[in-house]
């Protein structure tokens, strides 16, 4: 319906991921139960993932989905994004 608004929890975690000469490469990822695997998902030494969300709509009339609506005489799309790193911490150094 016309300014509707729904909300729904976003629950995500790596699942599996591998870490060599540099580059940290995200294999699957869960996301709200469901796992997806991914490809050429990557970042140097595990720095500034992001992973980007896009609100699209559903058109009645056409049966489809659309990145996008029209209001008012403009058309507007919403998107966020969530950037991250996955590293290992570095450990403290021993005690003098």
């Amino acid at each position: 319906m016309n300014n509707e608004t729904w909300e729904f929890p976003f629950v995500w975690s790596v699942t599996n991921a591998t870490a060599t000469a540099g580059s940290t490469r995200i294999l699957t990822m869960q996301i709200n139960n469901e796992t997806y695997q991914t490809s050429n998902w990557s970042a140097i030494n595990g720095y500034n993932f992001r992973l980007i969300l896009e609100l699209w709509v559903w058109q009645t009339n056409t049966n489809t989905l659309t990145y996008g609506w029209n209001s008012n005489g403009e058309y507007r799309t919403a998107w966020l994004q969530l950037w991250f790193n996955m590293t290992t911490p570095t450990p403290p150094p021993p005690p003098s």
